[in-house]
């Protein structure tokens, strides 16, 4: 199961395609793309494993990234080398009685540095929320 994107639109056979020309509108390549992918490959993409879709040459995709607490401990992450571990911040309900709007801001930051760093390393995917 793959973590990280990879684009389809670097494979050979798929450079040509619609839904690879930047010329185009964005309807238009949703629109080709969306129609090259099997009704079987799209069910299979509405779970959290999703198992993409080959004929585009989309690989399978862990996307539960869940990011409540932080990027640490989220299962759709790869922790190993060199990023064996992330931040956790404490519950939600606990941190928000703090009314304090700039630790919001900062464990913002800090998520979305670290899930950004994880998917640079292809630890992780896009995908956090």
């Amino acid at each position: 199961l793959a973590f990280a994107w990879t684009n389809p639109c670097e494979s050979p056979k798929n450079a040509q395609l619609p839904f690879c020309d930047q010329s185009l509108s964005l309807d238009k390549r949703a629109t080709d793309l969306v129609g090259r992918i099997s009704s079987y490959e799209k069910l299979g993409m509405l779970v959290n494993t999703a198992e993409g879709a080959p004929s585009v040459d989309i690989p399978a995709y862990e996307w539960w990234s869940e990011a409540l607490h932080g990027v640490g401990q989220s299962p759709g992450v790869n922790f190993s080398d060199p990023v064996p571990a992330a931040t956790s911040f404490p519950q939600v309900q606990t941190t928000s009685m703090s009314w304090n709007a700039t630790l919001f801001a900062l464990i913002g930051t800090t998520i979305g540095i670290e899930a950004r760093a994880f998917a640079n390393l292809g630890h992780a995917g896009f995908t956090f929320w």
